[in-house]
């Protein structure tokens, strides 16, 4: 999968994640691209989009995967807050991801 890129625009990262919604399943598997002024997130299905402009992001956290709400299994999920929304995201290396994010 390619990420068609804007002018000036270069990329850093790519790899597979989840977009984890309130519901929390099931969740859209696809990939996240991050480049030099966007995260973009493509489902596998190519139905939709999500895009973040990295200025607007707030705050990153790594999060864990909880059995039943409750119970920590994996730290394999990144939170991003930025001014209007939040996003989850599960996918493996979190802290890499938000390294690069904050770079």
């Amino acid at each position: 999968m390619q990420l068609a890129l804007n002018s000036g625009e270069v990329l850093i990262h790519q790899g597979s994640a989840k977009h984890q919604t309130q519901s929390e399943l099931p969740m859209d598997e696809g990939e996240l691209f991050l480049t030099n002024y966007r995260l973009v997130f493509v489902d596998n299905a190519q139905k939709s989009q999500i895009e973040l402009i990295l200025r607007e992001i707030q705050s990153l956290q790594k999060c864990w995967t909880k059995e039943f709400g409750v119970v920590p299994l994996y730290e394999n999920q990144m939170k991003i807050q930025t001014l209007k929304n939040e996003f989850n995201f599960v996918m493996t290396s979190p802290g890499h991801w938000i390294d690069l994010i904050r770079v």
